[in-house]
């Protein structure tokens, strides 16, 4: 997929991030690591920077010197190819101005053309270390739409010489690189935007910016973009502060500007692992800050950097997964029918108190009780699903709403909120999960899951208090054949006589291990199997799984969802 189709397509803010190819003879085994440790992120796509020759000078003896050019990182093209064939994921390369000529670059085309890599992202470059000022390599080119103009050409079937193509394959796209803090070599910040509209005329569909660590340069840059009439995605470039000594490194080498908030605390720190903590956590607030203003995409640059960006993105990734935290009927995979029962139900009047669903893992029936049970609540309902901003949803966001009660397995005698912030990180996480990735989440691998008697007595104390938002009281109770047998007794006694507004989802696997008395208290909704379809869908718009891939994991799945996205990370593995 493109680039900007796969940015929006994804249902949060994606994941990306930037490697560089390795240093000449050192292997690629290095650089398939790093990609491992941020694999588990889902990322949408992996930029592979291209690096320009050099001239070295060779010491011959005798007073003599051999001018030499040296390429010390190449293989980008090489590189591009294998991570694509070894992860099946988009590949992003850098091609530059800077080092090539107009027949080099159109070599370079045709090689990624040929291996049907066609996601570009289209650079100028720097310059040459010992050029004071930006040289073109040959007849190459001064400046990136330069470089767009020839590429645009390409796409057209028109090599640089002017003769046509006999057969043109997939046209490239591309992205484009811009400064939230000016370009160094632009006169003023009004220049480079007026330089980076010409480049989205030119083709550009979305901007990478510049590493930043002031997000308020970067919210004024977009907005002044946006009064340019620049409207393309404009993805933040991130790198987390690592070590002391990039105080003076990194403003000196990208012309940016550090907060003195960051500065000082920077200052503060004895040991650079003290300093790569702060710059961790000042990482995580940054992003955590433009996820709130709906970015579609977030890029990490990753070199020097990647067990860093693994901590910020365990932070504020999920692992393995989408994030549907906020999760209304339209995220809930596939279950059409049941969606338009359980919104009829509400729209009439006529919610049962009791309500069972019950299915196999995988199939939706807990991610269903929770859209169902923000819908119930939702102040400005429509006739479809949540609004998702009233009071009420915005507390379903975080699972703290008063009304709302969660009743599950636990282990050691406990109650369930005493596990109550490890069920809301994984329900946040992926409302997708099954008995065990409950006890990996608790640190209870091995243990006897159970609901106990106790938990009873807690329910009624619950629903015996006066409604906070003055709707309906809701307990979901997820796996209730893990009930201790005097707890299920009281519940049924809640069911045979619940208190004034009060509703029950439960939510079973093995719905013939309840109580036949609970059962005929409740309204059974059978949760069937998911169809191949809907997990196709799933696994395209939420990991970007190319179609094909997509078809044979959802056939494999057999209607559960937690399947297919256990044979993607075999898969990955």
């Amino acid at each position: 997929m493109k680039v900007i189709d796969l940015i929006h397509s994804n249902q949060k803010t994606a994941f990306s991030f930037e490697i560089l190819p390795p240093l000449k003879g050192t292997g690629i085994e290095k650089l398939y690591q790093d990609i491992d440790q941020l694999r588990e992120f889902n990322p949408k796509y992996i930029n592979i920077t291209t690096h320009r020759s050099e001239y070295v000078y060779q010491d011959l003896g005798n007073g003599l010197f051999q001018r030499n050019r040296l390429r010390r990182r190449p293989g980008t093209v090489a590189v591009a190819a294998a991570i694509r064939n070894k992860y099946n994921m988009t590949v992003v390369p850098h091609i530059l101005c800077s080092g090539f000529s107009r027949e080099e670059t159109e070599y370079v085309l045709l090689d990624l053309q040929f291996l049907g890599i066609t996601e570009l992202l289209v650079l100028r470059g720097d310059k040459a270390k010992h050029e004071s000022t930006f040289t073109p390599e040959g007849d190459g080119y001064h400046h990136a739409i330069e470089l767009q103009e020839q590429i645009n050409r390409f796409n057209q079937g028109i090599f640089v010489d002017g003769s046509e193509m006999k057969i043109t394959g997939t046209p490239f796209s591309y992205g484009v690189a811009c400064y939230p803090e000016k370009h160094e070599e632009a006169p003023n910040i009004d220049t480079d935007i007026y330089w980076l509209k010409k480049k989205v005329e030119a083709g550009a569909e979305y901007a990478v910016t510049q590493l930043f660590y002031d997000n308020r340069r970067y919210f004024e840059f977009v907005e002044r973009c946006r009064e340019a009439g620049i409207n393309i995605p404009i993805i933040p470039g991130i790198k987390p502060f690592k070590r002391a000594s990039q105080l003076s490194m990194i403003p000196k080498t990208f012309k940016v500007d550090l907060p003195e908030e960051l500065t000082s605390e920077i200052l503060k720190a004895n040991h650079d692992s003290e300093v790569q903590q702060v710059g961790i956590e000042w990482c995580i607030a940054q992003c955590r800050e433009l996820m709130e203003h709906g970015l579609p995409s977030i890029h990490f640059y990753s070199i020097g950097a990647v067990d860093s960006i693994q901590a910020v993105a365990k932070d504020i990734y999920y692992l393995t997964s989408i994030n549907l935290q906020n999760l209304f009927f339209k995220d809930v995979i596939g279950q059409e029918d049941i969606k338009q029962r359980l919104i009829q139900e509400v729209g009439e009047g006529r919610i049962p108190h009791a309500q069972l669903l019950c299915g196999p893992e995988g199939v939706g029936a807990f991610p269903l009780a929770l859209a169902y049970t923000r819908y119930i609540c939702c102040t400005h309902r429509t006739a479809t699903d949540a609004c998702g901003v009233c009071p009420s949803c915005v507390k379903l966001n975080k699972l703290v709403h008063p009304d709302v009660h969660f009743v599950f397995p636990v282990v050691k005698t406990a109650r369930c909120d005493d596990y109550i912030k490890q069920w809301r990180s994984l329900v946040l996480g992926h409302p997708y999960f099954n008995l065990n990735h409950w006890l990996s989440e608790i640190d209870a691998e091995n243990a006897q899951a159970v609901i106990y008697t106790k938990e009873s007595d807690e329910i009624m104390k619950k629903l015996s208090l006066k409604s906070s938002e003055g709707g309906y009281k809701i307990t979901l109770i997820w796996l209730p054949e893990k009930m201790q047998l005097p707890c299920a007794n009281k519940l049924l006694k809640l069911l045979e006589e619940p208190p004034a507004q009060t509703l029950f989802l439960l939510i079973s696997e093995q719905p013939e291990m309840i109580l036949q008395t609970i059962l005929s208290r409740t309204q059974r909704i059978n949760v069937r199997p998911l169809d191949e379809a809907s997990i196709t869908r799933a696994l395209e718009q939420n990991y970007g799984i190319l179609p094909a891939d997509s078809a044979s994991i959802a056939h494999l799945a057999n209607g559960n969802f937690i399947k297919a996205l256990e044979t993607i990370h075999l898969n990955e593995e």
